[in-house]
């Protein structure tokens, strides 16, 4: 790295000022740059681009710059790079299905439906506002009464955070040896119903299931519930849209319901959510098999402590908790204070790779945990 740097600033001077091995260096610099340039493109056409002539004209252009370095250098082709794994292929699928069977369709009816939202531009503005409030924890409910916020919301959220579900979850797909790895991965294949709390536009929803597109293409959720304590006003523009979509399509049923996470499950707050959580197993554990939240832990600022413990004494043991925050030290946080309640657990995210790590707090992209409930 030190060394790059150095070529770095020899690439910045003019090649009148460098000595011969100086400009030797700032051929070599450039040529690793402009292969990693390919390589990169050759990535973001797999994973989001949907068209296959965008990704063949990517390696094709990966390809040529690969063979002329190896006439001019006697390297040999690095072909392998060349073909898409098959996990990539897997994860395409599920963007398209985000794409094409959910986002384009949604954000149309949207635009038919609503005279009053505005342009693009404004949108993102107003957008940006939001999320940099929600970040800092200072955002208030008044704040989602903008549509414009909200569809923008949409706009640069959605697919983003439904592609996070599907990467996440593919990572239990990939070949392994450990007995935990292969129980969450027959887990999540079997699961029936789903409760998204903190829901938002649905985005964590239509990621699982990109997910069972790609994996359990004829399995079938019984149920849905989607959480979220300004419900109201997702449900108005966003998650009616949504449902009309999704149901009877992709799955028979799904439930909207206020809650707070800022309150205990027992007070008068979230009374309904928590007879809705209850309402088909028993009145006093919840039928979900699975429970997605994603970035809420951050957004609350550790006034979720209560509600979540309310939470996990309420469902049945075997029940999944798939965690997704901007950064691991929340999540670790949350194995400190509910480690009792959780039988075993897996990171999903870049740590994966070194377990010997995954105490620090250190990730490259969100950080990922799924529990299973004891």
């Amino acid at each position: 790295m030190k060394e790059e740097t150095i070529a770095t600033r020899q690439a910045q001077q003019p090649n009148s000022s460098l000595s011969e091995e100086e400009k030797i260096a700032k051929r070599k610099l450039k040529k690793r740059l402009k292969q990693r340039k390919y390589d990169a493109r050759f990535q973001q056409a797999i994973e989001w681009r949907a068209d296959e002539q965008t990704i063949e004209c990517a390696r094709r252009e990966l390809q040529d710059h690969d063979q002329r370095l190896q006439e001019e250098e006697g390297t040999v082709a690095r072909t392998s790079d060349f073909q898409e794994e098959e996990s990539q292929v897997r994860v395409r699928k599920a963007r398209d299905f985000v794409i094409f069977s959910v986002y384009h369709p949604l954000i149309s009816i949207i635009q038919a439906n609503q005279s009053s939202v505005m342009d693009k531009q404004h949108q993102t503005h107003q957008a940006r506002e939001l999320l940099h409030n929600m970040n800092k924890g200072s955002h208030t409910e008044h704040m989602f009464n903008d549509e414009n916020a909200l569809l923008g919301y949409t706009r640069q959220k959605f697919i983003e955070k439904a592609m996070v579900v599907v990467k996440s979850l593919e990572k239990l797909q990939q070949p392994t040896s450990t007995t935990t790895t292969q129980t969450l991965r027959d887990r999540v294949l079997s699961v029936r119903n789903i409760l998204s709390v903190g829901c938002g536009p649905g985005n964590d929803l239509v990621g699982f299931l990109a997910f069972l597109s790609v994996h359990q293409p004829n399995h079938t959720l019984h149920r849905v519930l989607l959480m979220d304590y300004v419900m109201p006003q997702w449900k108005e523009l966003i998650l009616d849209p949504l449902i009309n979509l999704l149901v009877p399509e992709f799955l028979p049923r799904i439930d909207t319901v206020v809650c707070d996470v800022r309150y205990s499950l027992k007070e008068e707050a979230n009374q309904s959510a928590l007879a809705q959580l209850t309402a088909i197993d028993s009145e006093t554990s919840s039928d979900m098999d699975l429970i997605i939240v994603s970035y809420l832990i951050t957004e609350t600022r550790g006034k979720w402590h209560v509600f979540f413990k309310d939470l996990i004494s309420k469902v049945l043991p075997g029940t999944l908790l798939l965690l997704i925050e901007p950064n691991s030290w929340q999540l670790h946080q949350f194995l400190e204070l509910y480690g009792d309640m959780i039988s075993y657990y897996e990171w999903l995210d870049s740590s994966r790779e070194t377990p010997e790590l995954q105490h620090l707090q250190g990730r490259i992209g969100p950080a990922v945990l799924m529990a299973c409930v004891k």
